[in-house]
């Protein structure tokens, strides 16, 4: 009889702990990577990273867009942005934080 007892408080216990666990494994969901952008202070170089398979980057791998920024002088407010270059990433996933230098070095 105290077996019974035992399971009926057990059933319920375990029916939490699977709730409380499913929950968790729902949380490790990533959603799909967005592209990114890293600057250099004063924004004279800028790194754009587009993630594999996205409407910039056809690739498998992440791609990244290096530019360099002048401001020309005078009233208005232009930017004018140079590609220096373009290349895939060696690694498969998308960067979490980039430096990129005043001198143009990423």
């Amino acid at each position: 009889m105290s077996c019974q007892k035992g399971m009926r408080k057990f059933i319920p216990v375990l029916g939490f702990i699977v709730l409380c666990l499913s929950f968790s494994a729902a949380a490790d969901d990533w959603g799909a990577p967005n592209p990114v952008s890293f600057n250099s202070r004063g924004f004279g170089y800028v790194a754009e990273i587009f993630p594999p398979r996205s409407r910039q980057n056809s690739t498998e791998k992440p791609l990244c867009y290096f530019y360099e920024v002048g401001y020309p002088g005078g009233t208005a407010w232009k930017i004018d942005a140079k590609l220096k270059w373009k290349v895939p990433l060696a690694n498969d996933l998308m960067p979490y934080q980039a430096v990129v230098s005043m001198n143009g070095r990423l």
